[in-house]
């Protein structure tokens, strides 16, 4: 009987010392997490400025189903962003942080104008046909940029003018967010696609737009209505967004394709003929 008291007795101290080791464990991992104030201090002296635009606004109401206005969906989703956005330590600057209308041209402006780092553009979606299927995000981007767009990277990136450019940092931002936003919220990934929409069209920095659902698909509509779904929407694309950042950070010019101007020989000179 005593033998057994000293068995359970040396088994209690080395129970204890082992909870006391995984407490102190988490303790410590929980310690090292990054605050507020370090996530700041993580990027350079100057943080990345990311315009963050709200769709529609003002008279344009945008997409209305299942008693949800997209002009106002998308200003709650793009507000929660910003927030998550800032506390990842970036700049964030909104198109529209109240219901007014401002022009497409005009949102595309504000973002070269103030040399943002990236542009998303926050919509909602909808479904003609087949509408009580449909559903799930798509991250839309353009590969096509304008005359003026390109001279605007060019100078920005210290780029010479004979080089031909293509910019794709578009694609990758929008599969970044894609990808992450769609494993946070567990929504149907229906991709991202390629178009020349006027928001992302004309803007010299990496740039999106996010359709962030439908609200033709009552189900989905029903979530969207849900403050911790739109939460979810806003932690994915801003993880996107900082993780696309992040690589951009240590190499700038990733995603453009410059392909130099073939050397042209000088003509030969012209010979009189007998």
């Amino acid at each position: 009987m005593k033998k057994l008291l000293i068995i359970l007795a040396r088994s209690l101290v080395a129970y204890s010392a082992m909870a006391v080791a995984v407490g102190a464990f988490w303790m410590g991992t929980l310690a090292l997490r990054p605050t507020d104030d370090e996530r700041r201090q993580s990027w350079d002296s100057e943080p990345p400025l990311v315009v963050v635009d709200a769709g529609h606004g003002g008279h344009d109401g945008g997409a209305v189903a299942n008693q949800l206005i997209e002009k106002d969906t998308a200003l709650d989703i793009a507000q929660r962003l910003k927030t998550r956005l800032g506390a990842q330590g970036l700049r964030v600057l909104m198109t529209r942080d109240k219901d007014v209308f401002i022009p497409l041209e005009k949102r595309a402006t504000i973002a070269n104008d103030t040399h943002a780092a990236a542009f998303v553009s926050v919509h909602l979606n909808t479904a003609v046909e087949d509408a009580a299927t449909i559903h799930g995000l798509e991250t839309y981007f353009s590969d096509s940029k304008g005359l003026q767009t390109i001279r605007l990277i060019k100078d920005r990136l210290k780029i010479p003018t004979p080089v031909k450019l293509e910019d794709r940092r578009g694609k990758e931002l929008a599969e970044s967010i894609q990808r992450i936003t769609c494993r946070r919220t567990e929504a149907e990934n229906r991709g991202t696609k390629e178009r020349g929409l006027t928001v992302i069209h004309g803007t010299a920095c990496p740039s999106v737009l996010v359709e962030c659902g439908f609200l033709t698909h009552k189900k989905e509509a029903g979530r969207l209505n849900q403050a911790g779904y739109k939460d979810s929407l806003a932690s994915g694309i801003a993880d996107g967004v900082v993780a696309f950042l992040r690589a951009q950070s240590l190499q700038p010019r990733r995603g453009l394709i410059l392909t130099e101007p073939k050397s042209v020989s000088p003509m030969e000179p012209l010979t009189a003929r007998n």
